[in-house]
């Protein structure tokens, strides 16, 4: 999907200020959306209902605030439907005593656009995508706006935010654990231990070794950028463990 859609997704509620733009992107609808859009017998049904199929089409979930409705939106929504525009500011009136008719509304509006509710069979690929892209990358925080791009084009409605932090989360466990299994099989139990034991001592600025190690150049210069590459060299540790064979210098590569 085009990234200019990104920062819609996952909205809650209506933008106070749209522009043409979005009303004529997200508020204009196709012959058959139409079709379904008048098959409902009351017009503040119709509009309520092409409400909705607009929010989906523009954020990828569901429309249940309904405290601020533009007027330019409401404008937009009479026209393509040909239902005169309400007086009503919102449509918290049509729903507020009748549950049964927004669930109605907002499951007929994401099965027009062949959209549907996460299974648990979804559920568990989107863990294992997130565990192979997280394959090489140390950074999560843009895992969120992509999984929610990854929602929007296999037509999945989204869900909250927190829901997607934890399904990110469930996805870097399940990843550290296969790496870990990975390295012990490679390495063994005890050189990773000798690897944990470096990364906490103490070097002699009184970092510990992880936190030196992170730590970039303050600025372009010729002492940090030595002090840079003395990172790839032995770190000057107070714990020095016994290296493996494979460390050793004279090592032959074609060995």
């Amino acid at each position: 999907m085009e990234h200019w859609r990104t920062p819609y997704l996952g909205l809650r509620e209506i933008p106070p200020g749209l522009d043409d733009f979005e009303l004529t992107t997200f508020f204009s609808f196709s012959a058959s959306e139409l079709n379904t859009i008048r098959s409902l017998r009351k017009p503040l049904h119709r509009i309520g209902l092409g409400l909705h199929i607009g929010f989906i089409r523009m954020s990828g979930r569901t429309l249940g605030a309904f405290e601020r409705i533009p007027k330019n939106l409401w404008a937009q929504l009479a026209t393509q439907t040909g239902v005169e525009p309400p007086e009503i500011g919102t449509l918290r009136s049509l729903y507020a005593d009748r549950p049964r008719t927004l669930a109605d509304h907002q499951k007929l509006a994401y099965q027009t656009l062949r959209f549907q509710m996460m299974t648990e069979h979804q559920r568990r690929y989107v863990v294992r995508w997130l565990r192979e892209t997280l394959t090489g990358r140390a950074e999560t925080k843009s895992l969120v706006p992509e999984l929610k791009r990854w929602f929007y084009q296999h037509r999945i409605l989204l869900i909250a935010d927190r829901e997607l932090k934890h399904l990110v989360a469930e996805a870097q466990g399940g990843h550290e654990t296969q790496l870990v299994a990975k390295l012990t099989r490679a390495f063994g139990g005890q050189v990773l231990q000798e690897w944990q034991s470096a990364m906490v001592a103490v070097v002699d600025n009184g970092d510990v070794l992880q936190t030196w190690l992170w730590a970039p150049p303050r600025k372009q210069s010729t002492v940090q950028m030595t002090e840079a590459f003395d990172k790839i060299e032995p770190c000057p540790t107070r714990y020095e463990p016994e290296r493996p064979a494979y460390f050793q210098p004279e090592m032959s590569l074609k060995g």
